[in-house]
């Protein structure tokens, strides 16, 4: 369960969310337990590395009950998913998706399914760097 906004590439716009995000965790029942949060890109057939896209910061959550106010529900599918890891600042986030795109997914073998890229998020207070988990969508 999170809030989804239209951000453009790069961190501002998306920590923006976060920090509205992180603000109203407090808000959600039923929260799971783990302290990772969820980032989802939802799925476009056109996007370019210059594209706003639709961006959802999320929690895991045990059931669905109330749904608060301007925050949306979103289940997550079965599916395929090459996951990839990313130890750095969110900054060279960019980076790693760069790589995933322009040379991984390229040279696999595999293609991309149309659903939407999902990002597994450790933060830890007073780290700079972030750990993250991406998970793309493959067939």
């Amino acid at each position: 369960m999170g809030l989804q906004a239209m951000v453009e590439p790069g961190p501002g716009t998306i920590t923006e969310l976060w920090t509205v995000f992180n603000k109203r965790l407090s808000e959600i029942e039923c929260l799971s337990l783990s302290e990772t949060r969820l980032g989802i890109c939802e799925y476009y057939p056109d996007i370019t590395d210059e594209s706003e896209f639709s961006y959802i910061a999320c929690k895991e959550v045990a059931q669905s009950k109330q749904i608060p106010l301007g925050m949306i529900s979103r289940r997550i599918p079965s599916s395929k998913y090459a996951v990839f890891s990313h130890h750095d600042s969110i900054q060279h986030l960019k980076d790693t998706y760069q790589f995933i795109y322009g040379v991984w997914l390229p040279e696999s073998g595999y293609e991309l399914a149309e659903l939407d890229t999902i990002e597994y998020y450790e933060f830890k207070a007073g780290h700079s760097d972030c750990e993250l988990g991406i998970y793309i969508p493959i067939k």
